[in-house]
């Protein structure tokens, strides 16, 4: 059942804020369908399923009880986008690790998006501009996401 909860709202304007934005958006999943590359308006939006890492762990009984969140990542003056191994019919699912600002470019910026499975996007934009917002009511997550250690 899904329940309202306060929603986050952040934007980043430097590589201290992607940072922040990469914390929050850490373990989401993403379709490759669910990415809309606007090329006229210079826009990457991708809309995702957030864990919600800044919210405690409520407890039912002896088991800890989770968020997810509908939420959606814009970036603006986008110039380029580039994939590497998504998955070839679109319809995988990809999970997000984190969001970093590639150093030792002339012109402009690029963001680069890990996901698990060697899987990467790089977004070529002017100047770094991106928005982080959730969208609607939160629903319980099964899990905590886990990160073993090869």
């Amino acid at each position: 059942m899904a329940r309202d909860t306060s929603t986050l709202k952040l934007m980043a304007l430097d590589g201290d804020d992607l940072t922040a934005i990469s914390a929050a958006c850490q373990d989401a999943t993403v379709k490759p369908s669910d990415m809309t590359w606007l090329a006229g308006e210079r826009q990457l939006v991708l809309t995702m399923h957030r864990f919600a890492w800044e919210l405690p762990s409520a407890r039912r009984r002896w088991f800890p009880s989770y968020e997810r969140h509908l939420a959606a990542l814009r970036f603006t003056r986008v110039s380029r986008v580039e994939r590497r191994n998504f998955p070839n019919d679109g319809k995988g699912v990809l999970v997000l690790l984190a969001i970093t600002l590639e150093e030792g470019h002339d012109e402009g910026v690029v963001v680069r998006l890990t996901f698990a499975d060697d899987a990467a996007m790089r977004i070529h934009a002017d100047d770094l501009e991106a928005q982080l917002t959730d969208l609607g009511a939160a629903w319980r997550a099964r899990a905590r996401p886990r990160h073993g250690v090869a």
